[in-house]
């Protein structure tokens, strides 16, 4: 066990959690810890290049109050993985970042649960290269069925 997830463990109410460019600490296990954190408001763990899939697969089982989510050039994770953080805060999420999302696995799938994110303000899709104008049409048709 890694110090940071001694960390994860020892402090269960974290509600600010920034590890942008923590490359080398963040992993899967890591991500598993913070689905602990039950106060989690903000996740910040952009360029992580160790947290892939897997280590998104617990989100997708419960719900967290997280208003800001920053998952920048985490190109380990696919759209199927940004779902999986999604679906934990789609109620309450504010700001979601997901720049720099160029690579092949992140596809148009993901805007489906981005147009379940009611509260969205801020959305960053700067660089995500694989989005094209169908992705839009769909996030607009999950919003449309969400307020029926």
């Amino acid at each position: 066990m890694t110090a940071l997830h001694l960390l994860f463990e020892r402090n269960k109410g974290l509600e600010l959690v920034q590890l942008a460019g923590c490359t080398n600490a963040v992993d899967d296990k890591a991500m598993h810890l913070l689905t602990k954190l039950e106060d989690l408001e903000l996740l910040d763990i952009s360029y992580c290049k160790k947290v892939t899939d897997a280590g998104t697969l617990p989100f997708a089982q419960i719900q967290l109050p997280i208003t800001q989510l920053a998952l920048n050039g985490v190109n380990g994770v696919s759209s199927a993985g940004v779902n999986n953080i999604l679906a934990s805060c789609s109620g309450t999420l504010v700001d979601l970042e997901l720049a720099n999302m160029d690579h092949d696995s992140f596809k148009n799938d993901v805007m489906s649960m981005i147009g379940k994110c009611w509260s969205l303000e801020t959305l960053d899709l700067a660089g995500a290269l694989n989005l094209d104008d169908l992705a839009f049409q769909v996030a607009q048709k999950a919003n449309e069925f969400n307020k029926q």
